[in-house]
């Protein structure tokens, strides 16, 4: 479609280009004289008015030249022997092609009014009588010329116009072909997210359920080798888990299917609950989790998204943080925003790197980050979901002391 687009265009362009006089081709005249000192005074009259004048030495050869060509204008001599000038001009009339053509008749006899008014009926424009008044005839011939010019330059204006309604016309039906294969695409994308929604997330629950119950004892008792290969198992399962919660978030994303459900949350209590979430994954590591927000606060927003946000900060604040450290959320009212900031005392990113946080993908080219693992979208994700809300997020970080992940959200 975009190729067809730039075609289009490109003709257009190329017809509304101003043409080049010396491009143009030279109009061409007609004298129509069996006498050849005639036609050389004709040539003689009209030279320097840049035509292409061509002769005819009788009617019938006349016939021949307007058979192979446009003109602008015919000069008639009335007296030739064979077709005289009103046989010669009924039959141009009388041709579809060149029925349009002026003719203007040439005559030293035939002044009388019943000759003219026979010439007009054969369909004469106009009479010259010999001799004729040089500059006279320069005028006449060229307001023909001038008019010739101009139907010249209306016909393609008029050709232009036509041609830009079909493109527009091609364009339409390439945008609607479009469309369907978008729509098309939309559904196919819609059915894939609901195939992988159920055929994914449905195992990988029954491997968790199981895993869990057999970790729990329900089945028997368990011996340390066992008891650690089925905490693997959740644990690796539990990745998986999240890598496709967040490849179906993306895939929402992308697919504009993301909506929020937003209402007054009790935002101490969410964040509590992250954090006692997050609370065995943490000791695991020898990370100590700290929070700080006002129980007072109870802003609007979709508690589902924000937990999702809450836990990706956090979590990655885990994965980064060495043991003994700490991993703290804050919470307060700045301005009309509520501001979360969620501090670790990890690794800390570079400068550099601080912009390519929030893409997709991305992970940072550090053996400690990829050791920590991760798809690479849940800051990506998290961007998403703040700027949902109408809020916005970043980070500020310096190596070796740690990183501050903030969002802020408006309350109005």
């Amino acid at each position: 479609m975009k190729e067809a687009e730039e075609i289009a265009r490109a003709l257009v362009a190329d017809l509304r280009r101003p043409q080049d006089p010396a491009d143009e081709p030279r109009v061409k005249v007609l004298l129509v004289d069996d006498v050849p000192a005639n036609l050389l005074a004709l040539h003689a009259v009209l030279e320097d008015e840049d035509l292409d004048l061509v002769d005819a030495h009788s009617g019938d050869e006349a016939l021949k030249h307007i058979l192979d060509g446009d003109y602008a204008v015919i000069l008639l001599d009335v007296q030739m022997p064979g077709l005289n000038g009103y046989e010669t001009a009924k039959l141009i009339k009388q041709r579809e092609r060149s029925r349009e053509i002026p003719i203007i008749f040439v005559t030293a006899v035939n002044k009388e009014d019943s000759y003219v008014l026979h010439g007009y009926e054969v369909g004469a424009i106009d009479y010259l009588f010999k001799p004729f008044d040089l500059n006279i005839l320069k005028s006449k011939v060229r307001v023909f010329v001038d008019l010739y010019r101009a139907h010249a330059k209306l016909r393609i204006q008029n050709e232009t116009l036509v041609m830009q309604a079909e493109l527009v016309r091609t364009h339409a039906q390439l945008v609607h072909q479009s469309n369907l294969l978008l729509q098309e695409g939309d559904r196919y994308k819609d059915e894939f997210l609901d195939v992988v929604s159920h055929e994914l997330r449905t195992p990988l629950n029954f491997i968790m359920g199981f895993a869990s119950v057999l970790v729990d004892g329900v089945q028997g008792p368990l011996n340390d080798d066992q008891r650690s290969s089925l905490e693997k198992i959740l644990e690796g399962t539990e990745r998986m888990l999240a890598l496709v919660n967040d490849l179906l978030d993306m895939a929402k994303i992308q697919a504009g299917k993301f909506e929020l459900d937003c209402h007054p949350v009790h935002y101490a209590g969410l964040v509590k609950q992250v954090l006692a979430d997050l609370a065995v994954t943490a000791e695991s590591k020898g990370v100590t989790l700290i929070a700080q927000v006002d129980p007072d606060l109870r802003p609007n927003l979709d508690g589902q998204r924000i937990r999702q946000t809450l836990y990706n900060l956090v979590g990655n604040g885990i994965k980064f943080t060495p043991a003994g450290g700490t991993v703290r959320v804050t919470a307060a009212v700045e301005g009309d925003s509520l501001v979360t900031r969620v501090k670790d005392s990890g690794i800390g990113v570079s400068p550099e790197n601080l912009p390519k946080l929030f893409r997709r993908f991305k992970q940072l080219d550090m053996s400690k980050t990829r050791a920590a693992g991760g798809t690479g979208l849940g800051l990506y994700i998290t961007k998403t979901l703040v700027e949902g809300h109408g809020g916005t997020v970043g980070a500020e970080s310096d190596p070796g002391d740690g990183s501050t992940f903030w969002f802020a959200l408006p309350l109005v």
